[in-house]
Parts: structure tokens; sequence; C-alpha cells
């Protein structure tokens, strides 16, 4: 129930990665901007040796707010300071990671249609907004372009290289911070 309220207090996606570790181990980044007062990790690897947060500095982050298991572990970092965050994962097997926060800007909602088209409705805090395609391990990127269609949506036709994949909306905050903001759900090509 904790991680359920939690996820609810940091509705916006900033990083979601799946896939299996096959190697010793692996790092999220995590680009956290000016305008996040919280963030919520949640990870978790089949055969978990360790799970480590670093912030911007490199150092590791052992938060007040964070609960570890078995095969997972969960954290609240208050105020956490702006940068690149790293989630490291070290073990093997099927892996999630989702690195969530409270902000005032994320993707409300993204429409898919038959033909190809996609709408995204974001708000968000500066103008020169980007957007690129993932595909579900958050290993591989493609461009996406959108062209702005109102106000705080934005639509273009998706051809994607992935079967399955996630939107991305990327650019920097009034303070010059790198912002990311995924949208949760993974997709599906359509042919």
């Amino acid at each position: 129930m904790g991680l359920i309220n939690a996820a609810a207090k940091h509705p916006a996606t900033i990083a979601r990665a799946v896939g299996k570790l096959e190697k010793q181990f692996e790092d999220v980044r995590v680009p956290v901007d000016s305008t996040i007062d919280s963030l919520l990790i949640a990870a978790s690897l089949q055969c978990m040796t360790r799970i480590t947060l670093y912030n911007p500095a490199s150092e590791e982050m052992k938060p007040a707010d964070n609960l570890q298991f078995r095969a997972g572990r969960i954290a609240t970092i208050p105020n956490p300071q702006p940068g690149v965050w790293t989630v490291r994962i070290e073990g093997a097997g099927p892996y999630s990671i989702s690195a969530q926060a409270h902000t005032t800007f994320w993707i409300h909602n993204v429409e898919l249609a038959a033909d190809h088209t996609a709408s995204v409705t974001i708000n968000s805090p500066t103008p020169g907004v980007r957007f690129k395609l993932i595909d579900a391990p958050a290993s591989a990127s493609q461009s996406l372009a959108l062209i702005e269609a109102g106000a705080n949506r934005y639509s273009g036709t998706v051809i994607s290289g992935f079967p399955q994949f996630r939107i991305v909306a990327e650019g920097a905050d009034e303070q010059g911070y790198s912002f990311q903001r995924v949208y949760p759900r993974l997709l599906e090509a359509k042919p």
C-alpha cells in the first residue's frame, strides 16, 4: 500500500526501464531538473545482489525513506539535487526500474491512432521540447518529430523501429538543467 500511495504523490515518470540483466551490472541514468521536489525510485531484480543510488556527484545515497527487499528497493529522496542521478542494479535476471517525481509538469496523455498519428499533452515549463521513442529496456532510442498543435499539445507521425516503445519528452528547465518525462505506458507499433 505504501508504494501505491508514494506513486500517487509522484505523478511524473522520469525514467522507466525493463529487461533482463545478463552482465555484472546495469546503470540507469535519471535526469533530475530543478522543478522536482521529491524523487521516488522503485527497482526490482530477480536475483538481486545490490541496488545502489548515486547522486550527481557520484556519491552513494542512503535516504531515510528507504525500503530494501530480497529482490528490490524503494526509496524516496526529498529535494533531490538537480543533475543526473544513477540507479545501479547488480545481480541477474529480469529487472524493472521506475523513477517518478513530484513536480509541476509531466506528460498528461498520449493518443496513438491507427494511422500512426500521435498526440502528446505535456505542460512543459519551457519552449523547445524535443521528443523521442525508447525501447522497453530504454537502451535504444530514435527521434520523434512532433510539432506544437495547440496549448500543451504536440502531434505528428510515429514510425517506430521498436515493436514496443515509450514516448519521451526532453529539454532544459529555466535554470538550464536537463529534464526528461516518460509516458509510462508501453505502446505497440501497429502494422
